[in-house]
């Protein structure tokens, strides 16, 4: 059975999946990022979906966030590009196949994708999850081949949760 290499996820070091490198190395940069938008992020969510969430212990997790008394799981995955880039967004399928787990045991799952003009969110279901694109994509960004198959969301399918006037910035 092939498992995370979990002792090797701190910062600047390799970690592997299947017997090569996973996710290349942690760009603190992109970490730190991340880590603010979940801080900018969790109340608007928490407002828009009437929800409570919680960020589980521990440095790594299936999912940023959980409601406990209503059985929700939220991924938030923040993006330095405009919604429209894309005709569709990567979802790992690791976190589908979590999410597989979770709504066979009556949870709720959604992907909130944060872009620079929106914030954008698509709730996964046992049935749509079926229908999800599987193929190839990835990245090669960070000098290691992390090129393999990802779940797409297709950005038509996903309601907008907050739009953002990017005019205040002028």
């Amino acid at each position: 059975m092939n498992h995370f290499n979990y002792n090797s996820w701190n910062l600047g070091l390799k970690r592997t999946f299947h017997n090569k490198p996973y996710m290349g190395y942690i760009n603190k940069c992109d970490q730190k990022f991340g880590l603010q938008q979940e801080t900018i992020c969790l109340p608007i969510i928490n407002k828009f979906f009437k929800f409570n969430l919680l960020r589980p212990s521990g440095e790594f997790n299936h999912f940023d966030f959980f409601d406990i008394d209503r059985n929700t799981y939220v991924e938030l995955k923040s993006r330095n590009y405009f919604s429209t880039s894309f005709n569709d967004y990567e979802i790992g399928h690791w976190k589908i196949h979590k999410a597989i787990h979770h709504l066979k045991n009556g949870a709720r799952v959604y992907i909130v994708n944060n872009f620079i003009d929106k914030m954008v969110y698509y709730e996964l279901t046992l049935e749509n999850i079926q229908k999800l694109d599987y193929r190839m994509g990835g990245t090669k960004k960070w000098g290691i081949d992390e090129i393999e198959k990802y779940y797409y969301i297709p950005r038509k399918d996903c309601k907008v949760l907050l739009s953002k006037d990017l005019f205040k910035y002028l």
